[in-house]
């Protein structure tokens, strides 16, 4: 391969937002470099506008497992990796935690800074009023008057603190036996996204407590 005459080695990140035919060209391109490494996040997959469908994270429409899918790196000749990246750099220890316990995804900090997961109750305003936390919501971020993210499009950014507004189907999160099993895996990705932007505390409000006070937040489109 001629590539290896001008480079030492490729390097790709963001592996988990290839699919179909670009995910091929890379798994052929690996088979005849001499060093490809790819980093990715397989919970971050289906998170994206585009490229949220096929290979190599759905099979016949059923999404393939996160155990599964480090087994098709492993047949495929991958050397698989899972501890070296696995500190985030951006996220408190309590916030890693919280994610770990509810979402079920492996995520631990760096240590590099405190930050704090708390629940919104009789605050609502004053935490929808402060300009200085950013908003994520699932949907239609444009449509509200603080500054606010959409979920999926808040991917790669980081903010001093975060607002994720929660789904109806997400208002028990509080509780002690919620399972995130029960939610669609694009959900649970978004989600996973949304409440991992924050470099101090990640504030979570529910669907419920919100739509009492949505109005108020609306432009007037």
């Amino acid at each position: 391969m001629r590539l290896n005459l001008f480079y030492d080695s490729i390097l790709i990140d963001e592996f988990q937002d290839f699919r179909e035919h670009d995910y091929d060209l890379i798994i052929q391109l690996s088979k005849v470099v001499n060093k490809v490494l790819l980093v990715g996040d397989y919970y971050q997959h289906s998170v994206s506008a585009k490229n949220n469908t096929g290979k190599p994270f759905e099979k016949k429409k059923q999404i393939i497992s996160y155990s599964d899918f480090i087994i098709t790196l492993k047949e495929l000749g991958f050397d698989v990796d899972t501890t070296t990246l696995s500190k985030s750099r951006r996220c408190s220890p309590d916030v890693c935690s919280y994610v770990s316990e509810k979402l079920g995804v492996d995520i631990t900090s760096n240590n590099d800074h405190a930050g704090s997961v708390i629940w919104v109750t009789d605050n609502a305003k004053e935490i929808l009023d402060d300009t200085a936390i950013v908003k994520l919501v699932f949907k239609n971020a444009s449509c509200y008057k603080f500054p606010s993210l959409n979920w999926s499009y808040s991917k790669g950014d980081t903010v001093k603190s975060a607002c994720v507004i929660l789904t109806d189907n997400l208002d028990d999160l509080d509780n002690d036996d919620f399972s995130s099993e029960s939610l669609p895996p694009s959900t649970r990705n978004k989600l996973y996204v949304a409440m991992t932007r924050s470099k101090g505390d990640l504030y979570l409000m529910k669907s419920s407590l919100f739509k009492s006070l949505q109005n108020e937040y609306r432009k007037n489109m």
